[in-house]
């Protein structure tokens, strides 16, 4: 969709870090909550450390005020809250500069 190409879905903060390592992308969206020890907060950090130049955003049905303690000093690069509708992912790609419209 919109000529992006998923490569991975993960589901562990360790396998997203993984997937990033193995398809380097240009971007990855990560949920913060994720159902293992390691979150998404977790996967940002260490893809951040090691590809600064990969964008990271992240998805959440929570509002980012929720995780502000967590995110502050967090290196990313954007916030969507739940649910993304297909216009709206569309729209956020494009403002983002990941797609052209």
């Amino acid at each position: 969709t919109f000529g992006v190409d998923i490569k991975y879905e993960a589901e562990s903060g360790a396998e997203a870090v993984n997937a990033v390592r193995e398809h380097l992308p240009d971007v990855a969206f990560l949920d913060i909550n994720m159902e293992t020890k390691e979150d998404g907060l977790d996967a940002c950090e260490a893809i951040k450390n090691e590809y600064p130049d990969i964008k990271v955003f992240f998805i959440s049905a929570y509002p980012e005020r929720v995780f502000k303690t967590r995110l502050d000093g967090l290196k990313y690069d954007g916030y969507l809250e739940k649910p993304v509708n297909k216009e709206f992912l569309r729209s956020f790609l494009i403002n983002n500069s990941l797609i052209t419209a």
